[in-house]
């Protein structure tokens, strides 16, 4: 389990009195009505006790209060500093639909993992780069910004919590011991205020109009992916990484993860082999049959399954 920490000359801790009579400790001041401040302890980062501030009474505005030197504000850099483009083909980004003028970008929240990804290459989009990374709680005026600088029209992006302990409790917990027993500081930590870390990860996409070419089978494909050329017992071949929805290749059939080792009967052997095989065939018919290794039921089939172009 991650805990995130900052760099701070000090750290400010509001003592409160909740208005069903519990005591709390948060690295924020409290809004809500019904809640009375106890007391402000300011802690050196790593250090003693600086100042206890005592407030006899609940009059007290806390809008005076002095704010901690440290404090979880949002560091929008890190969307663009941990961006990483995608690399593609210099012909195949001739396709892409980059962000027009005035365009509005899209954002979306997804699950982590690849079934999103895979949906959207589904639907003709195509990721153009990245950022993974861990942040507060990231705003998407972020996001949209560093689409617009890579002319992304749609972002999805996933986060989730490493911890819930804020940065100011684990650089602070032996000072904090001075003044709270640390065996209490689950049930006296307000959950509502913590400054929680997540892990992002945020995908930056473009309509992709490769499927428009006349000669498009309306897939994306790489190599064999190392963990599975044990199940496919074999190292050479086109692996299906995506089909788009309503091309050729999704009207015939062909499927994510499918391997193709043929087309019309030429062994498939390297990427290029492939594009070289297909273009060769094309020339001669307008029927190509694709020779695939498919896993049904944990089971290595191969099927034979022609596209007309």
């Amino acid at each position: 389990m991650m805990m995130g920490c900052i760099t701070a000359e000090a750290s400010t801790f509001y003592t409160y009195k909740k208005p069903d009579g519990a005591t709390i400790i948060t690295t924020r001041e409290v809004k809500e009505p019904g809640y009375e401040l106890l007391n402000i302890t300011i802690h050196q980062a790593n250090g003693p006790i600086l100042e206890t501030r005592g407030l006899s009474n609940n009059s007290v505005s806390t809008s005076n209060v002095s704010k901690p030197t440290s404090n979880n504000s949002v560091s929008t850099s890190n969307v663009s500093k941990y961006y990483y483009s995608a690399n593609w083909r210099e012909d195949a980004k001739k396709n892409f639909e980059y962000l027009k003028p005035g365009e509005q970008v899209q954002v979306l929240e997804v699950a982590p993992g690849l079934e999103s990804y895979q949906l959207y290459n589904a639907q003709g989009y195509s990721a153009i780069g990245q950022s993974i990374f861990r942040d507060w709680d990231v705003p998407k005026d972020s996001l949209i910004n560093q689409a617009k600088k890579v002319g992304a029209t749609f972002v999805t992006f996933s986060k989730y919590a490493d911890s819930s302990i804020t940065y100011s409790v684990k650089d602070n917990l032996n000072n904090l011991a001075n003044t709270v027993n640390p065996k209490n500081l689950a049930t006296i930590i307000d959950p509502n205020n913590l400054g929680i870390i997540y892990s992002y990860e945020v995908l930056f996409y473009v309509k992709d109009n490769y499927t428009k070419n006349p000669n498009a089978f309306g897939f994306r494909f790489t190599e064999i992916p190392l963990e599975k050329r044990k199940t496919y017992q074999r190292n050479t071949g086109s692996y299906v990484e995506n089909v788009v929805e309503g091309s050729r290749a999704y009207k015939a059939n062909v499927l994510i993860e499918d391997v193709i080792i043929a087309i019309n009967g030429n062994p498939i052997s390297t990427l290029n082999d492939f594009f070289e095989i297909k273009e060769k065939e094309l020339k001669k018919t307008k029927v190509l049959e694709l020779k695939i290794l498919r896993l049904v039921n944990n089971e290595l089939k191969e099927l034979n399954i022609p596209v007309n172009f």
